[in-house]
């Protein structure tokens, strides 16, 4: 597991030139056929402009492909929109989908390690 690996340092990360148009690309064609089982359609916004970072390719698909596999996971027959911008000298991410929403007590703890949320009873793991 990753996490495994970063706690023993041997959790390597390749830093290259991306461009985010080219990254949302690639991931909303590795991504379709999942969409498609759920009938959802994927967005993306994106500045207009060369929107480029350094940063490791591979773990940036792997973040955008967590955060649209939940908002498919939980959304049918809807859109997921995901808006990438620069606020702050930072890259931002922004998912929207029409899925079921998570409780307040549920989006508090969004961001603790191994965080998991059980839509059918509602409850996190």
């Amino acid at each position: 597991m990753d996490y495994n690996r970063i706690e023993n340092n041997k959790f390597k990360l390749i830093y290259k030139d991306i461009n985010f148009h080219t990254i949302c690309d690639e991931v909303k064609e590795l991504y379709k056929r999942k969409l498609e089982e759920n009938d959802n359609k994927l967005t993306f916004e994106i500045p207009s402009k060369k929107f480029n970072l350094i940063n490791d390719p591979n773990r940036t698909k792997q973040i955008l492909i967590n955060l649209i596999s939940n908002a498919n996971k939980f959304s049918k027959n809807g859109l997921i929109s995901v808006k990438i911008d620069e606020f702050n000298g930072y890259v931002r991410i922004l998912v929207r989908d029409n899925g079921s929403g998570m409780k307040k007590e549920v989006l508090d703890k969004i961001g603790e390690d191994y965080m998991t949320f059980n839509n059918k009873s509602n409850e996190n793991e």
